[in-house]
């Protein structure tokens, strides 16, 4: 005759296996849920695959505000970011503004130059624009600009590239206008080696060239997040400090 046996929910641990009669002795990814076993769910992307945050994300800071609203920080080696109700807001603090920049644009191609003498951007480094006059001919939009983030591409002293999300419609040469607006600097993405004058022994590589190893490491880009009341306090580390 078949008999239903009904085990306790629960895993014990306390007992031996003979000892623990009627009782669950072990399990995994598993959670009792109205006396019932149940497996735990695995993890579930939160956005969709091209909504991704630039750099690596080094801190993490939930807080909720004062009408009850839940936001959470992340902080990259890049920038600052806001999830607040399934969408991520970019609000990372800005450096000093670069004005007068102009654009190259080629026909059929998302590249586009920007043109700005001594702008002094290093290829990594994330720009907004804003006070923009779209090149001529090249079909692109004011928010085409001012509503995207871009990363330094392939620089020069006196240029550098972006990627646009379309192609240009035309050819232009130093067209349009724009205030480059940089991301405030994080750090590096990973923690490297510092080389350079004063970072070795002397006499360990020849006059004039850079020493091959260090005994200085520079820190990678690192936040600091916390909240007074419902306002985000962010530090960068060794940095800046930004509500």
């Amino acid at each position: 005759m078949l008999q239903k046996l009904n085990f306790k929910p629960g895993f014990d641990k306390m007992v031996t296996e003979s000892g623990a009669e009627s009782r669950w002795i072990d399990g995994d990814f598993v959670r009792f849920r109205y006396g019932l076993p149940e497996k735990i769910g695995g993890w579930s992307q939160l956005t969709n695959s091209n909504n991704t945050l630039p750099g690596v994300a080094r801190a993490q800071h939930a807080f909720a505000a004062i009408n009850g609203e839940k936001y959470v920080a992340i902080g990259t080696s890049q920038g600052l970011f806001l999830y607040y109700s399934g969408e991520f807001f970019d609000i990372s603090p800005l450096a000093t503004a670069i004005t007068g920049a102009t654009f190259d644009a080629t026909s059929g191609s998302s590249t586009v130059t920007v043109n700005k003498t001594a702008h002094g951007l290093l290829d990594g480094r994330y720009v907004t624009f804003s006070s923009v006059t779209v090149p001529s001919g090249s079909g692109y939009a004011i928010s085409d600009f001012t509503d995207n983030t871009f990363e330094v591409l392939n620089k020069t002293d006196n240029t550098f590239q972006i990627t646009m999300p379309t192609n240009s419609a035309g050819s232009t040469s130093a067209t349009g206008s724009a205030t480059i607006d940089p991301y405030e600097i994080v750090g590096p993405t990973f923690q490297t080696a510092g080389l350079g004058w004063g970072t070795d022994t002397w006499g360990s590589s020849t006059w004039g060239t850079a020493s091959a190893t260090s005994n200085v490491i520079l820190d990678p880009g690192l936040w600091s997040l916390d909240n007074f009341g419902q306002m985000l306090v962010a530090t960068i580390h060794n940095g800046k400090t930004f509500t």
